[in-house]
């Protein structure tokens, strides 16, 4: 009987792990369908594509000269998005004016050392 039962444990452990995995990728389909709703003017940009894994957004502010500007960026395991905030809500979730994407195929990332203006 236990061996019976260290078998069936093992197949419900894999079904569980599918339905998990199941579960993860349709919550990261659903987010990228919500992101894509939320961007303004970015009709030519694709964000269903097969692999695409959303990872993480949130808001940057960009210095530039003198001027301080919000940017809320979109984080994808092989793309940044960059968008502004709109000023109106029009719907329950917030909507984003598209700025630019950078593939990130593209990107050299280098460790820079802190200095006293820069931290």
């Amino acid at each position: 009987d236990f061996q019976n039962l260290t078998v069936a444990l093992e197949k419900v452990n894999e079904l569980v792990n599918l339905v998990n995995q199941s579960s993860r990728e349709a919550a990261n389909l659903q987010k990228i369908l919500s992101i894509d709703a939320s961007l303004n003017g970015a009709q030519h940009v694709k964000l269903m594509i097969p692999g695409r894994r959303y990872i993480r957004d949130g808001l940057l502010t960009k210095i530039s000269g003198p001027r301080v500007q919000e940017r809320h960026f979109f984080l994808f395991n092989d793309l940044l998005i960059y968008a502004r905030p709109t000023l109106v809500k029009t719907k329950k979730e917030r909507s984003y004016d598209f700025k630019g994407l950078i593939p990130l195929n593209l990107l050299m990332f280098r460790d820079l050392p802190d200095t006293d203006s820069l931290r």
